[in-house]
């Protein structure tokens, strides 16, 4: 939609779409198996994907690599400018940021990205405010369903000093 008018497309899928992330996961299995075999830890969300690396030579080494087979095998387009590979620790993907602290597991933990955190206080202190002139059985039902899907989404970071 453009300016709220329907605008038939010439190509792709619309963003969005519950369509997109799906051929975007089915055609870039091949992009996944690629990465797994040279050895690199990565995580994908349809086309969005980090790349982790331990070194700055890694990193270069890896986003040339990531580059051509995406553009040479693949036949996609890749935007250079939003294209990096990087170190996990401090990084962010999908409002997580990536911690230090080792699991019990040896996996790298993650915590909610400090501006969804910020965001969070926000907004319960807006459903919470006493002058809103809502019952409080509104406000409360309110309050469980933003909460409720916040923490659906959010269960997997670790909470212990998530503001910190």
């Amino acid at each position: 939609m453009t300016n709220g008018c329907m605008i038939e497309t010439e190509e792709g899928t619309p963003q969005g779409g519950p369509l997109s992330p799906l051929l975007s996961n089915i055609y870039l299995t091949p992009y996944d198996k690629e990465l797994e075999k040279i050895g690199h830890k990565f995580v994908r969300y349809a086309d969005d994907c980090n790349i982790f690396t331990r070194s700055k030579y890694s990193c270069r080494r890896g986003k040339d690599s990531v580059i051509h087979f995406l553009e040479g095998r693949m036949k996609l387009k890749v935007n250079i400018e939003k294209t990096e590979a990087r170190r996990a620790v401090g990084s962010s993907f999908l409002g997580f940021t990536f911690v230090t602290t080792k699991s019990r597991d040896g996996l790298g933990m993650c915590k909610p990205k400090a501006k969804k955190a910020e965001k969070f206080e926000q907004k319960v202190k807006e459903i919470t405010k006493r002058n809103r002139g809502v019952s409080a059985e509104r406000m409360i039902k309110e309050l469980n369903a933003y909460l409720r899907g916040w923490l659906n989404y959010y269960a997997r970071g670790n909470f212990k000093n998530w503001l910190a």
